[in-house]
């Protein structure tokens, strides 16, 4: 199971845990037969699988990882467990740890923390761009008013504005 945070696609922040292989890299995926590890051997036009398949008995721990690079906590082997002992499947959402909590839930809390600082800055990229749509919406409004007929003086428009004749003369005048 993965997690997305809803931004620009510049800023795209895709979470999840990670299942890690005896080489310590972090799984893409899961099969029935194991967790799925890109194969550094594929290439376009290879034999190759593009995937290697690594049993559930060779995973070595869990690691919380998002698409940016970030890399959060790694759980071993012998941090988690399951409730059922025959169970060979050791999905982030099957494993618990001692609190009680899935290695699913603790990685997802851990990510959000990762991503809350994104949230504000959000907030800051919203009210940046409705600053820009107001300032070229002034600009027409101004141009409009100065091409009217009878056009309005470089005062009424200051005044309009909340400034000075003159500060709206050196602003908008072309």
């Amino acid at each position: 199971m993965g997690w997305i945070i809803d931004m620009p696609r510049a800023e795209a922040h895709e979470g999840h845990v990670a299942m890690l292989g005896p080489d310590g890299r972090g799984s893409g995926g899961a099969s029935s037969e194991g967790a799925l590890f890109s194969n550094p051997r594929w290439s376009r036009g290879s034999d190759e699988p593009v995937d290697i398949v690594v049993p559930w008995s060779e995973i070595i721990g869990w690691r919380v990882q998002c698409e940016c690079g970030w890399r959060g906590t790694t759980w071993w082997r012998e941090d988690a467990r399951t409730d059922d002992p025959t169970e060979e499947h050791v999905f982030p959402d099957n494993m618990l740890l001692p609190d009680g909590r899935t290695l699913e839930a603790a990685g997802h809390a851990e990510w959000r923390e990762h991503v809350q600082p994104l949230g504000a800055a959000a907030a800051v990229r919203s009210a940046a761009a409705a600053v820009r749509d107001a300032e070229t919406a002034l600009a027409e409004a101004v141009a409009a008013a100065r091409t009217a007929n009878p056009p309005a003086t470089w005062e009424q428009i200051g005044r309009a504005a909340g400034i000075s004749r003159q500060s709206a003369h050196e602003r908008w005048a072309r």
